[in-house]
């Protein structure tokens, strides 16, 4: 027999909180869902505070068990501990858990006191914390209930300590919170300020000490009150009452005035404003009194505190220097002012000063200069305003007379001075220069050379005794030469003979005057010149030139070809034996021995070529030209010179020139073999450096020029 048996689950049980511990009222939610199971059909809570237990039943649908709250409150003084338990049952028994909870007393209080509730503006209120069981303060001096909100200002503070806060007019909720971490209490008080009046007033700042200053009052009373007293401190120990006030400050310093105003709402309110007092300065200066003529005046300065000056000189002259001069164009007396002054203060002082006359020194002499030593010259005085006079003449020499004569043995430039003083013993001074000169004197002169070829240059020496211009007229009809020194140059560009006049003057028409007549002869000097003929064309051209003599006043003549030979001839022909440039001087001579000298260059040009028809190079005698073939020539630019025999064979050839000359020979070999005697062909082709060419050889007269040709070799 089969029996089927179903066995139920005994229930398993448990909750989760989500906080344990906390200041009362403390709200705690419960959850038992996901630690339920064996299928309870109830769970009861014993919350453990005496409320009633909560009873749940499984829910049709997840979730099964619903999450609870409770709240647990302790009205008492220290901590509280709750035990709760939760049962589960069904058919089958019963399962219980328990779990704590920990709630702190709500304890704490606020309170505070005002030093006081109601004053004028600035009104500053020390609030005293009472409160107990706070951890955390907080102030609000302008709290809004209605919306919980603070307007003003606030501040965090340890619990127990005074704070300070200074209201503006009107009426504010001072708010105190304070919390212990679990709970927390707030208080409230009312703060009611009066207006004050808004206080300030005007003055004349940075004035000068001993000078008067304006206080006027700038203040404004409350709305709906007046201002009804006026009260100053000016801070040096002195005060008076009304809303205009003057005072003056005696000592320079900066001092600190203060201006109490009351309104009719009976507050009142103080400003104060620096007041700089600066200091005034002392002025006074000295000066001296002078004549017109020893100015400038120097004024000093002895002054204290004075930082800017402003001198009036009482002439119209102005300054701000400290120390200034100043030239009083006239005489007379003046009044000199001068303020003083630093930044805004200053100080006014005045001295009377005479400025005297001079006299006016001033004398006529009778010329500025004088010839002759000794020389007396009188002086006349026409000073006017002086009483006495001093005359020094520049030598050593003195007068106190009216109108002296001074004597001057030297001469020289002598300065004359007067001085001349008038009763203030204001002196002026003239002074003139006089120029006292000898009289020069001509020893005699010398001329070197005094006659010659043209042209003529001579130097002329005058010994003279105080002499300092020399004026020459060499006697030509050109102008006059002047000169500072006895030696002059001069040339003669014509001939003849010439008369020469020297004036001599120490100064302007001091002087003295010599002439040489016919004292200089000129003669006629030859002019040397050639002309010159370079043979180019007509053969032979060797080297020949032609000179023609073309000089003008000349006898006899000296002529250096410029190749180490000369010629005394007239018109000479002279042969060149190199090509070069050379330069040929002709010196033509009169019999005054007179000579002129010309040269002129010319390049000589030679072109030749000779080529010999024979040789024996076995010839024991002679020079030897007779030994070799070589063909002589000058001039060449190119040369090619060729030997063949009857069959047609080149033996030697050669294109070798040194100095326009064939450089190379033929000895008669042929490979270092000797050629028998026979007769051979020569072929020559050669270039001058004129470009020409070679037109070839002609050993007899009526042939014709060949450059090919046939050379015998001897043996």
């Amino acid at each position: 027999v089969n029996a089927l048996i179903q066995v139920n689950p005994a229930p398993v049980v448990n909750f989760a909180m989500n906080i344990n511990n906390g200041c009362s009222p403390l709200h705690v939610s419960f959850a038992t869902n996901t630690t339920t199971f064996g299928n309870p059909d109830s769970l009861i809570f014993n919350w453990g505070d005496g409320t009633p237990n909560t009873v749940l039943h499984p829910n049709p649908i997840q979730p099964i068990w619903s999450t609870i709250n409770h709240t647990f409150i302790n009205s008492t003084f220290s901590v509280v501990t709750y035990t709760i338990s939760l049962t589960a049952t069904n058919t089958c028994g019963d399962t219980t858990v328990t779990q704590t909870v920990t709630v702190q007393p709500n304890t704490i209080n606020a309170f505070f006191t005002p030093s006081t509730t109601t004053g004028c503006e600035p009104l500053t209120v020390s609030f005293s914390d009472f409160s107990t069981g706070a951890t955390f303060t907080s102030w609000c001096f302008d709290y809004d209930i209605a919306n919980d909100t603070c307007n003003g200002a606030s501040t965090v503070v340890a619990p127990g300590t005074t704070v300070s806060h200074t209201f503006s007019a009107g009426a504010y909720t001072v708010a105190l919170y304070i919390t212990d971490g679990c709970s927390q209490d707030t208080t409230f008080q009312t703060i009611q300020v009066t207006p004050s009046p808004i206080v300030d007033f005007t003055f004349n700042n940075n004035v000068c000490d001993n000078a008067p200053i304006t206080f006027v009052q700038q203040s404004t009373p409350p709305i709906g009150s007046f201002l009804t007293a006026y009260d100053w401190q000016f801070g040096d120990g002195d005060s008076l009452s009304g809303s205009i006030v003057t005072h003056i400050y005696i000592n320079d310093s900066v001092y600190n005035a203060c201006l109490k105003v009351t309104a009719s709402n009976g507050c009142a309110t103080t400003q104060c404003h620096p007041v700089t007092i600066l200091p005034t300065p002392v002025v006074n200066f000295t000066g001296y009194d002078t004549c017109v003529n020893t100015q400038p005046i120097q004024f000093v300065d002895s002054s204290t505190g004075v930082s800017f000056y402003n001198w009036n000189f009482g002439d119209g002259n102005t300054s701000v220097l400290p120390n200034p001069t100043n030239n009083f164009t006239t005489a007379g007396t003046f009044i000199v002012t001068l303020i003083g002054s630093t930044n805004s203060c200053s100080d006014t002082n005045t001295h009377t000063f005479i400025v005297y006359p001079k006299s006016i020194a001033d004398f006529l002499l009778p010329a500025t200069y004088i010839c002759g030593i000794p020389a007396q010259v009188q002086i006349t005085n026409t000073s006017t305003g002086a009483l006495g006079y001093a005359w020094d003449f520049g030598n050593n020499t003195f007068s106190t007379a009216v109108n002296p004569i001074a004597t001057f043995a030297l001469a020289g430039t002598f300065s004359v001075t007067l001085v001349a003083a008038n009763q203030f013993n204001c002196y002026d001074t003239a002074q003139k220069p006089i120029d006292i000169y000898p009289f020069p004197v001509i020893q005699s002169i010398e001329v070197a050379p005094a006659n010659g070829c043209q042209p003529l240059q001579i130097t002329v020496t005058a010994n003279t005794t105080n002499g300092n211009l020399f004026v020459w007229n060499f006697g030509d009809g050109t102008s006059s030469v002047s000169l500072t020194t006895p030696t002059a140059t001069y040339t003669y560009p014509d001939t003849g003979a010439f008369t020469i006049t020297l004036q001599v003057f120490s100064f302007l028409d001091c002087g003295d005057t010599a002439i040489l007549t016919d004292t200089v002869k000129v003669h006629i000097r030859p002019i040397a010149d050639f002309d010159y003929l370079v043979n180019t064309t007509v053969e032979p051209i060797d080297g020949t030139v032609v000179f023609t003599n073309t000089s003008q006043h000349a006898e006899t003549y000296l002529w250096d070809f410029g190749d180490g030979f000369s010629s005394t001839d007239e018109n000479p022909l002279h042969h060149y034996e190199s090509l070069d440039s050379f330069y040929a001087i002709l010196y033509a001579y009169n019999h005054f021995d007179c000579v002129d000298s010309i040269s002129k260059s010319f390049f000589i040009f030679k072109r030749s070529l000779w080529v010999p028809n024979a040789f024996a190079p076995d010839y024991g005698g002679g020079t030897n030209e007779v030994k070799i073939w070589q063909p002589i020539g000058i001039g060449l630019r190119t040369y090619h010179a060729q030997i063949f025999n009857t069959w047609g064979e080149l033996l030697w050839e050669s294109t070798k020139l040194f100095d326009t000359k064939p450089a190379e020979f033929w000895d008669g070999t042929y490979h270092d073999k000797i050629c028998q005697q026979d007769v051979y062909v020569w072929k020559v082709d050669a270039v001058f450096l004129d470009g020409a060419r070679w037109e070839g050889m002609r050993y007899e007269q009526g042939q014709t020029k060949k450059t090919i040709g046939s050379v015998t070799l001897v043996r």
